[in-house]
Parts: C-alpha cells; sequence; structure tokens
C-alpha cells in the first residue's frame, strides 16, 4: 500500500531544522531565501509511504520466535514488549522521492543547500506524523482498535540491522517500494526512515506519534538524542585587545558580552530604549535590524555598520568590535580640608612594655595584653598568634595596633614606622571616588576614582533597583561588580602609597541609598515602589572579609547612615563637610548635590530640610543622545564665539557630549536664539536635531531638551518647595554649595542661563567639589564624626515630594528656560 501526501513543511519547522531555536526567525535576506524555496518545493519533493499490515498470531516474546507469523523475528525484546498488546503490526518506510540532492548540489551557495536540506528534513518528519495521524483517525472511527507510536530500528536497543528483515517483508508486499537498503543498512534516498506502528487491542492510542529522545541514531536529525543547547564562538575586540569565548545559542549579545566582564554602556539596563550599548558586527552576519532598532539607530545618529547588542540574539559564530567603551573618566575627587571636631580615633597604635614571665603567673599572654592596651576588650587570633611568636618571655617592647578597641596587629618596636592606612569610598551612581588615609600622619596618601561598573544595568538607581526586583540574583551580581571595583581602587591607591593592600584596616563608605544597599548586595526592590522603604539607613560596621574586599585579614568596613530612600549617605556626610549643621540661626545655608539624583538640604531658622528629586542621568551623560561620562573626547565646555566652538577632555576629536558641556550647549543655544524659553529647537534638522559638530556626529535632539528640562525643572522646583516650607525668598540665602561631580565642573552663567536654580542663587553660589568623600575621610579618622553624622540625620526634616500636588505643580511651572 501506498500513502501520499503534499509538502507541509512550514517555515517555523525548517528553521528548527537549521538549527534556529524555537520561536526565533532568520535574517531577512535568509528567509527570503527560505520562502522561494519553499514555493518551488512542489517540484522537487513528492512524500510517500510504503506500508503494509501483519497480524500477529502470537505475543512476540523472543529473537527465535515468528513474532508476526510470517517468519519475520525482530532482535531485540524491546520492539517485542511494545507489540505484546496488539492484533497487528504495521510495517512501513517514509521517503522523499524525487530527491533535491541533485536540485542541493546545483545551488550556488550552501546557505541555500542549508535550506533545501532543512526543508527535506521537515518534509519528512511532517510526513510521518502526517500518516501517522492518517491511520489514528481511521482507527478512531472503526472504534475497533489504538495505535503505538513509531518504532524506529535504532532507538533503544532495536539494533538497525532489523532493518533488513523489514524490507524484505515489505518488499514481498509491495514490490513498488522505490527505497534501496544497502550493506550497511543506510537507505537511499538518503531522507527515508522505516518504522513500526501496532495497533493496540485496547483501543488505546500513543500521545505522541514518535519519541526522539529514545532514538539513538545521532546522524538523523529526526532520531537524534537532547544535544545540550547549541554553543557560538563569540570574538570580542575592544580597548583592551581582542578575546574569544563562547556563548549558549539563543543568548542575548549584550548579556554574553557583560557575562565576560565587558563594561558596555547601557542607561537603560538592556531595555531597549538608549541607544548606548553598540557595537560593529565584523564577521558573521547577524540579523537584519527590526523596525524598533532600526528607529533607534537613526535618532542617535549611529554608523550604517554600528548595531545595539541587546536586539540581537547569538544564533551563529560572531566577531564584533565594542564602539562605545569609555577610558579613564576625569572624576572630581578634591574637596575641601574638613575639621572633624572630637577625635575618637578607629585605628590607635600603643607602645607596650611586656615584663619577664613568672612561674607563679600562669593568666596567660592575653590577659596582659590586653591590661596593657588602653581600651582593648578583645584580640584576634591573628594578632595573637603574631603575638606568640615575638614574645621572647624578658623584658621587651611591642607595639600594639588596635581597630575599635580590637587588637588586631602585634610588631616590634624596632621594626619599621607603621604603614597602617584606611580608605574611604564615595560610591556615586556614575563613579567612584576613593582616598587612602595614613593614620600615623594624619594625611591623605593618594586618590583614586572609577565609573561604577554597574552602569552596565543602568544608568540611574530606578533602572537597577527594576533589574534587582526582576533578577533573583541581580542584587549579589551588583555587588560583585562593585566589590570588584573597589578591589581594583584599594590595589591602586596601594601601589601610589608604597604599601600592601593588607596593611589597609579600615573602609568608610559613603553613598546614596540605593549604592548602600547594592554594596552589601541587600535586595532594594522595595525602594522601587510607593511606600519607598529601603531595607536599613542606620550605620553598619562589619567584617570587610565578609564582602570579599581585599584588605587586612581583621579589617572592617562601615557603612555611612542614610535618612531615607532617595536621601543617603552621601547627603549626610556631604552636610557635615559643608558644616551645615553647625550654622548660627541667621543664617541659612542651601546644600545642592547634584548627581543622577538631586539632594538638597536647606538649613536655617533652627530647622534642616532635605529632600532628593529625580534629575535623572541627563546631566551626567545619560539618557542624552549624543551624551557620555567625563572621558576623553567629551565636549565639556561650548561656546559659539570660539573659533572651535568648543573644547573637549584631553584635547582629543569628539566623541561625545558630557554634563557641563551639554548646559552650555542648551545656554549657548538660548543666547543665540536657536532655542526657544519653551523648549523647542529653533535651529533644527528633519530630524529635529542641532549639530554641534557635523564632522564628529555630535548633535543635541528635542528629546534631549525635554531631557535637560525634566532634570533642570526638578531642581528648580525642589528648592522652591524646600525655600516654601521654611518661609523664606532666594534672597534670604545667604550661601549655596554645589558639591558632587556635576557641580563641580558646571559653569554658573551657564547654570544661570538655563534656570537650573531660583533667580538670584547663582551668584551666591559656591563649587566645593567632592563634599560626601571628605566627609567620609573625616569618618574614617574619627568616630566622633560618625556620632555627628547620626546627629545630623536626626536632626534632618525629610521632605517627600513624590505625593506632593505642590511640588508637581512647580516642577510643571519650572520645565521651561
Amino acid at each position: 500500500m501506498v500513502f501520499y501526501s503534499e509538502l507541509n513543511a512550514s517555515p517555523g519547522e525548517v528553521l528548527k531544522h537549521m538549527g534556529y531555536p524555537e520561536g526565533k526567525t532568520a535574517p531577512t535576506k535568509i528567509m527570503d531565501r527560505l520562502m522561494g524555496h519553499l514555493d518551488k518545493a512542489g517540484l522537487h519533493f513528492k512524500p510517500v509511504v510504503y506500508f503494509d499490515e501483519f497480524s500477529i498470531e502470537s505475543d512476540p516474546v523472543a529473537a527465535d520466535n515468528d513474532a508476526l507469523g510470517k517468519g519475520l523475528t525482530f532482535q531485540s525484546k524491546f520492539v517485542c514488549d511494545a507489540l505484546k498488546n496488539c492484533s497487528a503490526a504495521i510495517l512501513g518506510v517514509a521517503t522523499i522521492e524525487k530527491s533535491t540532492e541533485s536540485a542541493r548540489s546545483t545551488q550556488p551557495t550552501v546557505s541555500d543547500q542549508l535550506i533545501l536540506e532543512s526543508i527535506e528534513n521537515a518534509a519528512l518528519e511532517t510526513l510521518a506524523a502526517d500518516f501517522w495521524n492518517h491511520l489514528a483517525a481511521e482507527s478512531r472511527a472503526s472504534k475497533a482498535t489504538g495505535l503505538t507510536r513509531l518504532y524506529l530500528p535504532g532507538e533503544k536497543d532495536w539494533p538497525i540491522s532489523d532493518q533488513k528483515p523489514l524490507f524484505s517483508m515489505l518488499t514481498a508486499r509491495e514490490p513498488a517500494l522505490s527505497v534501496k537498503l544497502n550493506e550497511s543498512f543506510m537507505m537511499d534516498p538518503e531522507k527515508s526512515l522505516s518504522f513500526v506502528i501496532g495497533r493496540t487491542k485496547d483501543g488505546t492510542f500513543s500521545e505522541v506519534h514518535h519519541d526522539c529522545a529514545l532514538c539513538q541514531l545521532e546522524s538523523c536529525s529526526l532520531r537524534k538524542k537532547p544535544q545540550p543547547p547549541a554553543q557560538h564562538r563569540l570574538v570580542v575586540h575592544d580597548i583592551s585587545g581582542s578575546h574569544e569565548f563562547y556563548v549558549k545559542d539563543g543568548q542575548n549579545l549584550l548579556s554574553a558580552v557583560l557575562d565576560q566582564g565587558y563594561k558596555v554602556e547601557g542607561a537603560c539596563g538592556g531595555n531597549k530604549t538608549c541607544g548606548k550599548c553598540r557595537a560593529k558586527i565584523e564577521k558573521g552576519s547577524s540579523p537584519e535590524p527590526t523596525s524598533e532598532e532600526e528607529v533607534l539607530r537613526q535618532s542617535q545618529n549611529m554608523d550604517l555598520e554600528e548595531r545595539l547588542l541587546c536586539f540581537i540574539d547569538v544564533d551563529r559564530d560572531l566577531e564584533i568590535t565594542l564602539t562605545n567603551q569609555h577610558l579613564k573618566p576625569q572624576i572630581m575627587v578634591e574637596g575641601f580640608n574638613v575639621e572633624t571636631g572630637e577625635i575618637d580615633p578607629w585605628v590607635m597604635e600603643t607602645i607596650i612594655n611586656v615584663a619577664p614571665a613568672e612561674i607563679k603567673d600562669q593568666s596567660g599572654l592575653l590577659k596582659e595584653m590586653l591590661t596593657l592596651v588602653p581600651g582593648a576588650d578583645s584580640i584576634s587570633l591573628n594578632a595573637l598568634t603574631k603575638a606568640s611568636t615575638l614574645v621572647s618571655g624578658k623584658d621587651q617592647q611591642l607595639v600594639a595596633t588596635t581597630l575599635d578597641h580590637k587588637i588586631v596587629g602585634i610588631r616590634s618596636s624596632e621594626s619599621p614606622a607603621s604603614k597602617t592606612c584606611g580608605a574611604a569610598i564615595d560610591i556615586g551612581t556614575t563613579t567612584l571616588a576613593a582616598y587612602l588615609h595614613h593614620y600615623a600622619s594624619d594625611e591623605i596618601l593618594a586618590t583614586e576614582s572609577a565609573l561604577n561598573p554597574q552602569f552596565v544595568r543602568g544608568k540611574d538607581v530606578m533602572t537597577r533597583i527594576h533589574y534587582v526586583s526582576t533578577n533573583v540574583s541581580g542584587a549579589r551580581e551588583l555587588s560583585a561588580l562593585l566589590v570588584q571595583e573597589i578591589n581594583r581602587l584599594l590595589s591602586g591607591l596601594a601601589h601610589k602609597a608604597g604599601i600592601d593592600t593588607t596593611d589597609i584596616l579600615h573602609v568608610v563608605a559613603t553613598g546614596n541609598t540605593t549604592m548602600l544597599h547594592l554594596l552589601l548586595g541587600v535586595n532594594c526592590a522595595l525602594m522601587g515602589v510607593s511606600p519607598f522603604v529601603p531595607v536599613f539607613t542606620e550605620p553598619l560596621t562589619l567584617p570587610a572579609v565578609e564582602l570579599g574586599l581585599n584588605l587586612h585579614v581583621d579589617g572592617l568596613l562601615t557603612v555611612l547612615p542614610s535618612k531615607a530612600a532617595f536621601v543617603g549617605a552621601d547627603l549626610l556626610s556631604a552636610a557635615f563637610a559643608a558644616g551645615v549643621h553647625r550654622q548660627t540661626k541667621d543664617q541659612v545655608q542651601l546644600l545642592i548635590d547634584i548627581g543622577t539624583n538631586g539632594e538638597i538640604v536647606l538649613a536655617g531658622k533652627g530647622r534642616m530640610l532635605c529632600c532628593a528629586t529625580a534629575a535623572g542621568p541627563a546631566f551626567e551623560g545619560g539618557s542624552i543622545s549624543c551624551g557620555m561620562g567625563g572621558v576623553d573626547g567629551a565636549i565639556d565646555k561650548v561656546n559659539f564665539s570660539w573659533p572651535h566652538r568648543f573644547t573637549t577632555l584631553g584635547g582629543s576629536a569628539a566623541k561625545g557630549i558630557c554634563g557641563s558641556g551639554l548646559i552650555d550647549l542648551c545656554a549657548e543655544l538660548l543666547r543665540y536664539g536657536k532655542l526657544s524659553q519653551q523648549g523647542r529647537l529653533l535651529e533644527r534638522d528633519e530630524n529635529d536635531r542641532f549639530f554641534l559638530d557635523k564632522d564628529s556626529g555630535v548633535f543635541i535632539s528635542q528629546k534631549d531638551i525635554r531631557e535637560v528640562q525634566l532634570a533642570k525643572g526638578a531642581i528648580h522646583a525642589a528648592v522652591e518647595l524646600l525655600m516654601g516650607q521654611l518661609g523664606i525668598g532666594p534672597e534670604e540665602i545667604d550661601q549655596v554649595l554645589l558639591a558632587g561631580g556635576f557641580g563641580s565642573f558646571l559653569n554658573l552663567e551657564s547654570a544661570e542661563e538655563i534656570k537650573l536654580l531660583p533667580a538670584g542663587l547663582m551668584v551666591k553660589a559656591q563649587i566645593i567639589g567632592n563634599a560626601a568623600g571628605m566627609g567620609a575621610v573625616a569618618a574614617l579618622r574619627s568616630k566622633g564624626v560618625l556620632r555627628e553624622i547620626n546627629e545630623i540625620k536626626a536632626r534632618m526634616e525629610y521632605v517627600e515630594l513624590s505625593g506632593s500636588a505642590e511640588f508637581q505643580t512647580a516642577f510643571i511651572m519650572k520645565l521651561g528656560f
């Protein structure tokens, strides 16, 4: 008997046989070829099944039995058991007659041959399913018997050699059978399969027509065992060189690159909105850009060769060059000297005289040392074992080092002078600043800075909070990134000062509340939804080794206190450094730390008000089409009266624009009548862009202007709201202190032009550098500073803006220039 079928191979089935994951599509050019070949496939394919039915006269039990009563035996207990409850067996061979092998061999490209072979595979698989469904429909209609699934020689322990008696039996009944079996038991045409189906006596039907999981024929695309996910070779070129690794099939390219430790900018955290994760595809064709990616590429004025990593899923070998990587950033670490007031040092060194041991005194060395060292209440195991090797039993002089009243070091008084240091770390959303403080000399020996590596998961705190809330291990991942970078900073500090990282005893960290949570790996998801509750705001001191920080084995990490979810330790430590808590009642002082999150303190009339407003990442280059951090090539100053209209950091060719340059550009556009006070670009191209430098492609778009308006409007409105709460006007503010990286490089005249602050305040402004970092250094020197910062926290009155109708009204009113 013969069963004929039409070609029913779907594009999805063909793609599966080409190796594409389920639900994934091929590049447009490949899909066009595939559909073209499918349209013509009927000219090459003739799907057909040759089969016949044999009654089972006795239960098949062993290889020497006539299982079908016709001298046909199976060399497998597996298939005999499968047919035990069957009244008949259907033997068959499915094939693709008029095979396309000749057509494949004449195709001009390898991809065409692959497409045609995959069409054959899909057609054969569909043919087998159609035949089984045809038999099942007949059986259900007659209600006489059911059907087993297809059993294929070669699966489980059924030897492929059993195809020989199967073919012999079929040929006797069906002489038209065109498929040939060679001595190696391989079929010709190649795209063929033999099978047995049993008719069940009890009328049950198998749930599947075939079980590929049991098949042993790994060479057959239809009968292979489940394989581990395919892997593809990925070669990445960046500023550090070239690196090769393998990634899983279907993995997002941005995720794959980030998993290997590359620091690829992604202001949106991989949500396909910022257009920053750029790369050139050097080798290996990638899928054609989607319409969504194409719109984003055009809005960002990207090179034709550049693609966005977040839009590409890896389905083949690729070689890429990362094109949007940043070199060493310009980060503000300097600040003014801060008086610490009460000195209660964390670290002390005490010279002790150890008397000779006496036989009558058996109390031991530990008791004697705790008695000799003022304030010491315990000793570390490391210090105790060191002391045991130094004590000679005679009169001698030792030096004990204590950290927060615990003896952590013992050395001979004759050894070289102490190198004991501490480090202060200011953890900003965008940047990190580190300071190495030498306890003996009370001096800062070295500074280091870096970009916060968490930027790969988003430029602003809300994007990172969202990442943590949607990824189970997100907090641990971001903590690991940060700790790794802090360890690199500590190593750099130690190298500059000529010490070892084991000489660093104490690290004090400041930063916004989100960053401190993510430093410790604490899930901060609740800070992303109302009522925006942090897990902790108290100061914490814990063993540094618990976090994996590379310093002294007994070293400590102290995290400074925060006020609220979005008023962090950075504002409290900056307030201490600026001395706002020491102002007299008749003085009014405004402190603003402008960054990704704008934090503000207004102190006067015996009160201290604080708030936070979501300025967004615009002031630090995020969410801006050509925005970038303060690195070489960033446009940092703009003046249309200059011959070249702008300057860049490092004096190199323009690559983008940083926050200070962005404010300058907006101010110049206003001055020259190219930007309206409502924020409309009056001089622009057809895509609503004003090009500052066409040679480098640096521009500002209408969308970028809106981002600046949102950021500056939030700062301006927040200051006005605090003034209203205190019952004062701008003329009553005596001093305006601008802190943080962005504020430190800000052109005050440009800030006045765009109305960043209420009228009259910019003339009172003083740039104080990294006040948060200086506050952290002060806290590193003395526990008394930590107590003062806690007092500032207690005095501060937090003003919540998120639900304030007054703030929303002011915000809308202050969007204009």
